[in-house]
């Protein structure tokens, strides 16, 4: 297996974790809204698993994109000819 894809399945699983953390917020939001509860901070372990997923996620993608295109302008002429 490439570790392009490991990677990449790596920035998968992150984002599903963010979506997890959505989801939980929204959850303890409605259910501190039912109780009557003043407060509606987040728990400390939601604000965390976004703020890690996120960091995994983006240091995982950008790993697996690999070695950037130069986009000088001598390098974009030197694909083209005068002639047309």
């Amino acid at each position: 297996m490439s570790a392009k894809l490991v990677l990449q399945g790596i920035a998968v699983a992150a984002f599903m974790a963010m979506l997890h953390s959505g989801y939980s917020a929204r959850e303890y939001l409605m259910y501190s809204k039912s109780i009557g509860r003043q407060d509606l901070s987040l728990p400390i372990e939601i604000v965390l698993e976004c703020l890690v997923s996120l960091a995994i996620m983006t240091v995982a993608l950008v790993i697996s994109v690999g070695k950037l295109k130069p986009i000088s302008y001598e390098a974009e002429m030197k694909r083209y000819s005068i002639d047309g």
